[in-house]
């Protein structure tokens, strides 16, 4: 292979040479396949972007997968639409639809043919029935489109065997050395023959970007071409420096210009039409998943009550459909259910919906044992944990030694190869016999359908002598286990009584430690937080994440909500469980998140509570609040997030009658306030008091009631009816402010943010800071005052505003940090640390 190629290409075209072992050579050779569909898919996404001009079903798609992981399919639909949307493309020379390869069209058609024999049932000796397939066919010429079809299928087999074999019985697809053998020379010469073809790295570098000065507008790169490392100096047009970015990788042109930014994930959706799109989108995915919740809600009582109905009605509204398709799609699902009830309208609904429903019959989740457990942590006796703690240690100790022990015995190492035989054969042992039943049932399920005497004799033919190998087979592999087994009771004889008794001395330590743990308070205190995790994922897969689990291994779609919870401990237990919950991909990342907390009292209020809470909130309890990492916002400057145009204002705004009902709080701050002033100003109030101060306060931060233990368990008794009220409550707004986040989210793509702007915005708060703290040591090291009244501070606040783009609000937060120590460059997170306290 003669043609230029990069690093990401090149390092493990080499290594594969070096491999000979035919299932780590298939493994080689689909991970390849799978670089280069995704680096040519980012030259193809670069030069899309540079074109400037939005094409709907690409910029669809851009939408779809800001919150998804994409799978290889997915990235082969990519090729697909851009290849037809890129005639002037550097990539033409393989894109044409002219450019056909007769090793593409030999692997395609080898791969249907194995296909078809192990469909029927065939699970290695492929090499006669393929040739008997593949007499007298003439193969067709393959295209780039057609390689990548054939490998999406390979790779997924290979990463997910189970039940890829067979028709009406499945099985899981032989992966041995005779289907490696089989397929491997055909995959490699399809993807050498387009490698050979792709000639664009003769004239287009691939490089990185290291390092941009502003200033002179310089930058420094690196070349992504093996035997190229050389550092080279390039300087930036206006133009250019407005989409050049460090660590980025680009295309630089013969002309040594940049050409296009070569992307590596998929981009964003095009600010110009995204609110066009996600509109359009959002309505079309969204329509039968709300249908699906109303059917939910309909099927056990053909009632919807206040609660339910105000989910759907968010549902709909965070998806862009009015109230009255709701209400048309409420009605669809009346009639398919033929349920007696009148509908009404938005304005007056009938029959179907009710206040509230019986909790009869009906069951939660929730514990109210856990909250219980946190009013009794601060008067547990410190001691007691300490002697816990130091027992538990002791065992440790005696278990390192008698380990340290065993190991140094001659007989371990003859034992534990022993005990690994014996594991790999029995294996073995059910992978064959495994295999033999599914082809007698096979065989069975054929024989059933026959159409002719002489088929249904064959089978059963068939049946008799698969039953006959596969008793012969089971004999062996006993015969086998019984001659290990017997050799290694004669090790055991021959070790001695020492070595038994350490054997057995080792388990009966490892077993009282284990139990001593269990029932300590240390060890319960961390069961504790697996329970409270267990609960929280229950909530998120039932309420959130419900429709991307049904998703299928091929299109995974991963933008679910996750949970972080704070350590149970650090040096001490952690006496508050805080649960983060975020989705694990989206535009504005862990910026806006939900936080849920059970605690002997809840620590994050500011300074100005209502009197009403702060003798309830001191007790107890459990709340759901949305929350927002502070500092994040304030260093991205990402206001138009928490202001009075941001979206939990909005929530309070359009469904004020529903959240006072529910006793909702809100953190309250006022319309004129500054960035020093939050924790002196804000609120935390219901949201009932809220409406006497909304002209001049607005929402800056959503809590649902603070559940108190005493409302939960009154007089020490469980009350069943209360908590299942509480759950419901909980999970309803949990819906609510998840909608928020994700309008949020939704928002920041037509405002041009994406992982890529915050990738840019750290770095050159990076620079920013760096820049600011030097400056600042400066003035102060020449006796002036570190105060905005200083000529030489204003001065300082203009050049990093045309150089950093960095506002007044962020340069005051700044400036007040280096004055009270705080300022760094090391942005270290502390995943214990509040981020809106």
């Amino acid at each position: 292979m003669n043609r230029i190629l990069p690093k990401q290409l090149a390092s493990p075209m080499r290594e594969l040479d070096a491999i000979t072992d035919p299932a780590l050579r298939h493994k080689k050779l689909v991970d390849i396949s799978e670089t280069l569909l995704i680096y040519l898919v980012g030259i193809l996404f670069g030069e899309y972007k540079k074109a400037g001009s939005p094409i709907e079903e690409i910029e669809a798609e851009f939408y779809r997968y800001s919150s998804r992981k994409p799978s290889y399919g997915v990235w082969q639909s990519f090729l697909r639409m851009l290849a037809g949307h890129t005639n002037e493309s550097t990539l033409k020379v393989i894109l044409d639809k002219s450019a056909r390869h007769s090793s593409v069209g030999y692997l395609k058609a080898i791969f249907e043919a194995l296909r078809q024999v192990v469909n029927e049932g065939l699970d290695e000796g492929f090499e006669s029935s393929i040739q008997a397939i593949m007499k007298g066919r003439t193969t067709p010429l393959g295209h780039l489109v057609d390689y990548f079809d054939t490998m999406v299928v390979i790779r997924n087999i290979y990463a997910h065997p189970e039940d890829k074999a067979g028709k009406e019985v499945k099985r899981k697809w032989p992966l041995n050395n005779d289907y490696f053998n089989q397929i491997n020379g055909s995959i490699e010469q399809a993807l050498r023959d387009i490698l050979d073809c792709l000639d664009l790295f003769d004239r287009y570098a691939p490089i990185t970007i290291d390092k941009i000065d502003h200033e002179s507008k310089k930058t420094q790169l690196s070349r992504d071409i093996e035997e190229q490392d050389d550092l080279l100096e390039l300087e930036l047009d206006d133009e250019e420096l407005t989409w050049v970015f460090t660590n980025y990788k680009y295309l630089l042109g013969p002309d040594k210009r940049l050409f296009i930014q070569h992307y590596t994930e998929i981009p964003s959706i095009n600010p110009s039409v995204a609110q066009k799109i996600i509109e359009k989108t959002k309505a079309k995915e969204r329509k039968p998943i709300l249908l699906e919740m109303i059917r939910e809600k309909l099927n056990d009582d053909q009632q919807i009550d206040q609660l339910e109905l105000l989910i759907l009605r968010d549902n709909a509204r965070s998806s862009y459909i009015s109230e009255d398709e709701l209400f048309g799609l409420i009605e669809q699902v009346r009639r398919e259910l033929n349920i007696e009830a009148t509908l009404g309208s938005p304005s007056s609904p009938g029959t179907l919906f009710v206040q509230t429903k019986s909790g009869e019959d009906k069951r939660s989740y929730f514990n109210p044992e856990w909250i219980k457990y946190f009013s009794l942590v601060n008067r547990l006796d410190a001691k007691i944990i300490d002697k816990e703690n130091k027992e538990n240690t002791e065992l440790l100790n005696k278990i390192k030694i008698t380990q340290k022990a065993l190991k140094s015995s001659p007989f371990t190492k003859k034992l534990e190869e022993i005990d690994a035989n014996i594991k790999e054969l029995k294996a073995k042992r059910k992978e064959v016999l495994g295999k033999l039943d599914i082809r007698i049932r096979d065989a069975k399920s054929r024989s059933k359908s026959a159409k002719t005497t002489e088929k249904i004799a064959s089978f059963k033919e068939l049946v008799a002598t698969l039953f006959v190998q596969r008793e012969e087979k089971e004999t062996q592999y006993n015969l086998k286990l019984s001659e290990i087994l017997a050799k290694r009771e004669e090790l055991m004889a021959k070790a001695g009584e020492k070595f038994s008794e350490m054997q057995e001395l080792l388990d009966h330590l490892m077993d009282q430690q284990r139990a001593h743990y269990a029932h300590s308070v240390w060890g319960m205190h961390k069961g504790l937080w697996s329970e409270l995790n267990r609960y929280v994922d229950q909530l998120l897969s039932v309420n959130l994440n419900a429709e991307t689990e049904s998703q299928s291994d091929s299109d995974p779609q991963t933008g679910t909500w996750v949970n972080k919870p704070n350590s149970w401990q650090q040096g001490k237990l952690s006496y508050t469980y805080w649960a983060r919950i975020y989705p694990n991909k989206a535009p504005l990342g862990k910026l806006l998140h939900l936080g849920l907390a059970l605690s002997n009292k809840f620590p994050w209020v500011p300074k100005n509570i209502a009197k009403s809470l702060q003798t309830r909130m001191s007790k107890p309890g459990l709340i759901l609040w949305t929350s927002c990492d502070d500092r994040m916002m304030d260093r991205l400057q990402l206001t138009q997030f928490g202001n009075e145009n941001g979206f939990y204002a909005k929530i309070a705004r359009d469904y004020t009658e529903e959240l006072i009902k529910m006793n909702v709080l809100v953190k309250a701050r006022p319309l004129d306030a500054d960035v020093e002033d939050f924790d002196k100003v804000d609120l935390l109030i219901p949201i009932s008091e809220y409406q006497a101060i909304k002209t001049t306060y607005f929402v800056v931060q959503l809590y649902s009631p603070y559940w108190t233990l005493q409302e939960l368990c009154p007089n020490g008794t469980i009350d069943h009816d209360t908590i299942y009220k509480m759950e419901l409550e909980l999970l309803a707004l949990m819906q609510l402010f998840v909608n928020a986040i994700q309008s949020a989210n939704d928002y920041a793509l037509t405002q041009g943010i994406d992982e890529q702007f915050f990738t840019v915005r750290e770095q050159r708060n990076k620079d920013l800071i760096a820049f600011l703290m030097k400056e600042f040591q400066a003035i102060r090291s020449s006796g002036q005052e570190i105060s905005l009244k200083n000529p030489e501070i204003i001065r300082l606040s203009e050049v990093a505003l045309s150089r950093f783009a960095c506002g007044a609000r962020l340069f005051k937060s700044l400036l007040y940090q280096f004055s009270a120590g705080k300022l760094t460059t090391d942005e270290k997170v502390d995943e214990n640390a509040v981020t809106n306290e």
